[in-house]
């Protein structure tokens, strides 16, 4: 618990230093695989724009490999590792009326949108994700009905 602790310290101390183009951001939850590999994910704003934000410490400094952004309004809420080379994250995409569910994959080399289903019309998001082994993840979420009003 104390590594996560000085992980999400870090990330914050650190992320307007190393996200020189955002107003804001935010880390929801760091993982740490060990004191020279931690990763924290959420999101950054400027001026009306919103994007997905991943950093990656080495233990020395923190470094942000470039991250797909689909969608008007994108935020990650959730990063889990089991390595170096399989990182996930969980979020979703909007248009700003209707979040849909956004999972994304660190293969070593650079992080790809996978594919998943928002299994309804209303706003879909995930909010936590953990890695079990190279095969196998689960995530949670949730799915807000729309007032029809």
């Amino acid at each position: 618990m104390e590594r996560q602790r000085d992980v999400r310290q870090l990330a914050t101390e650190d992320s307007a230093k190393a996200c020189g183009r955002a107003q804001s951001s935010f880390w929801p939850r760091p993982t740490a695989l060990s004191g020279t590999q931690a990763w924290a994910a959420g999101a950054y704003t400027f001026g009306s724009d919103t994007g997905t934000l991943v950093e990656s410490w080495n233990g020395t400094s923190w470094h942000e490999p470039s991250t797909p952004g689909p969608g008007l309004y994108v935020a990650l809420l959730s990063i889990a590792a089991q390595s170096a080379s399989d990182v996930w994250t969980v979020g979703f995409r909007a248009s700003l009326t209707n979040p849909r569910i956004l999972v994304q994959h660190w293969n070593g080399t650079k992080w790809e949108v996978v594919p998943s289903p928002s299994p309804s019309p209303h706003p879909d998001e995930l909010q936590g994700v953990t890695v079990l082994s190279r095969t196998y993840a689960w995530a949670v979420g949730v799915s807000r009905e729309q007032d029809p009003d």
